[in-house]
């Protein structure tokens, strides 16, 4: 469901949006470096509690501000904590409203981390909702007390779901039945013809079912409604082209079509000279060809456009010591470290680029730096541990 939204073209927040909530407490003996332990803790919570669950997806985000699912959560939570804002979600489906606008910068995080990031929680969140209306027109109609088990109940569910005929699709899409999902979103295309949002859906079921050349297919379709004049605006959220632009360069990418994967970011970037996911894809091909300059040339306008964002810090600090250039990458590893002081990994890499410079003191501090942060699953922990060791048996 919260992937039938605006891509909105306000850039994100550095970090996540909103007062930092205090960080959950977790069982003994628990993870408390592990975005995972979270993301659980989250799911478990969300029904029962979902301002907690909130918390804890806010606080998987700052451990690993790199996954599309966080933020994402975290929206679905906020939506669940209120029961106003969840029904005016649902009602307008979300883009017409002020105080919902108020937390599009979470939403806009995710897409711009992975536009096809599978929607987990959507199938609970229409859940709730329609088991909260029902409920309520129950006790409208006399019924004082409402079991979760009531056949009352599930049947005025049953009715709230097949209202709409996307929410099967949806349903089906966030549980994973990729199959059923496309089946479903073929028939809302046929009700619809002239809805751009069905189509996209569909290629994103295409996409996270391993069809990208589908996907393709039906996000060409999508995109040429949006830029003419035969789509139907009236239920359009799909206002943002250079997000599924971008979108259709990781197609290319995953059809092993460079070419038309950059051609398709610098669409996204004509749109947008600000979206700068779509500088990080192409310097990163760049890359992958040999092509160092070029990346890093890339790198540098994605900063340009977005300096006080982690991942174009992080990135291109990593590019810059990966090409020797260790000066370079100090200064934006450690801008990094301050945006998202949680994160493991430019404390990592902040220590290789220390140690390369001979600064073995520094770097010393910045592994160790490391080691608070990471989790105990890291692959790099291991090593890291050792080689610390070694240097404290030596004096450093």
């Amino acid at each position: 469901m919260l992937s039938l939204v605006l891509m909105l073209s306000a850039p994100p927040l550095p970090a996540q949006s909103g007062a930092r909530p205090e960080r959950p407490r977790l069982p003994r003996g628990a993870d408390t470096a592990d975005a995972m332990v979270y993301r659980m803790l989250g799911i478990e919570q969300l029904r029962r509690d979902p301002a907690q669950a909130r918390a804890a997806f806010y606080w998987a985000g700052r451990l690993d501000p790199e996954t599309a699912e966080y933020p994402y959560a975290q929206y679905v939570a906020t939506l669940l904590d209120d029961q106003s804002l969840l029904r005016l979600f649902m009602r307008e489906r979300g883009r017409r409203d002020r105080r919902l606008a108020a937390h599009d910068t979470l939403l806009d995080r995710a897409h711009r981390l992975s536009p096809f990031f599978h929607p987990f929680l959507d199938a609970q969140l229409i859940n709730e909702w329609a088991i909260r209306e029902a409920g309520a027109s129950l006790r409208r109609r006399g019924l004082s007390q409402v079991r979760d088990d009531d056949p009352a109940l599930e049947f005025e569910v049953t009715t709230l779901l097949q209202r709409e005929p996307w929410f099967r699709p949806v349903l089906d899409l966030s549980r994973g039945n990729f199959a059923a999902a496309l089946r479903g979103w073929a028939m809302v295309i046929e009700l619809h013809p002239r809805l751009a949002e069905p189509r996209i859906e569909r290629a994103r079921a295409f996409y996270l079912a391993g069809q990208p050349d589908s996907a393709h297919a039906e996000l060409v379709v999508a995109l040429r409604m949006l830029r003419g004049s035969d789509a139907d605006t009236i239920r359009l959220y799909y206002q943002n082209r250079s997000g599924w632009e971008y979108a259709t360069g990781l197609i290319f990418e995953a059809l092993q079509q460079p070419d038309s994967a950059v051609a398709a970011y610098q669409r996204c970037l004509t749109e947008n000279l600000a979206y700068y996911p779509a500088h990080l894809r192409m310097a990163a091909m760049h890359v992958a060809r040999g092509d160092t300059a070029a990346g890093l040339l890339e790198m540098s306008r994605a900063v340009a456009v977005k300096e006080d964002e982690y991942l174009t810090r992080f990135r291109y600090g990593a590019l810059l010591q990966a090409a020797g250039r260790n000066d370079s990458a100090e200064i934006h590893l450690r801008r990094a470290a301050e945006l998202e002081p949680w994160a493991a990994r430019p404390r990592l890499l902040l220590a290789v680029t220390l140690d390369a410079t001979g600064r073995r003191r520094a770097a010393a501090a910045e592994f160790q730096a490391f080691l608070d942060r990471a989790a105990r699953t890291d692959r790099y922990r291991p090593g890291v541990e050792v080689l610390l060791q070694r240097w404290r048996a030596n004096g450093l």
